[in-house]
């Protein structure tokens, strides 16, 4: 303790209780990142195979709707890398601070912390990009279907 009789955060002891929740978490991270990890490839494959195999007859399109079509595979890229690396971020906070736990590491655990703070960065990009994608797509539904 510090002159002033407050604790300090450096003093903080887990409880069995926090490791059970650390050790849930755990448990949950691994499936999130398994499901994640499929929709990811799936939503590469997906692009790939569009770009791939784009022949879309632009005639018949207005110039807005023809970008949309044309550029949504890109989009779709973009996202689904951006959802990677906040994924991979993840993994590596689920491994830091389990490692932490089991060891008795005190620098593994103290790293999770990045980990998770980098998680947050990246959850933050993929959504702005999200939100940016789901803008251009609700600009396209109002300007042609409302």
């Amino acid at each position: 303790m510090d002159p002033d009789n407050t604790p300090d955060l450096f003093e903080i002891k887990l409880s069995q209780e926090g490791i059970r929740y650390i050790t849930k978490f755990a448990n949950v991270a691994k499936f999130l990142v398994l499901i994640g990890a499929l929709i990811s490839l799936l939503m590469l494959v997906v692009a790939a195979v569009r770009l791939k195999t784009d022949d879309l007859n632009g005639s018949s399109l207005d110039f807005w709707q023809e970008v949309y079509f044309r550029s949504f595979p890109y989009i779709n890229l973009v996202h689904s890398i951006l959802f990677i690396l906040q994924l991979f971020y993840y993994w590596k906070l689920k491994k830091l601070i389990t490692d932490g736990v089991n060891n008795k590491n005190e620098i593994a655990f103290n790293h999770s912390f990045k980990a998770l703070f980098l998680n947050a960065v990246w959850g933050l990009i993929t959504l702005s990009s999200s939100l940016v994608a789901t803008s251009f797509d609700t600009f396209i539904f109002f300007k042609y279907y409302i």
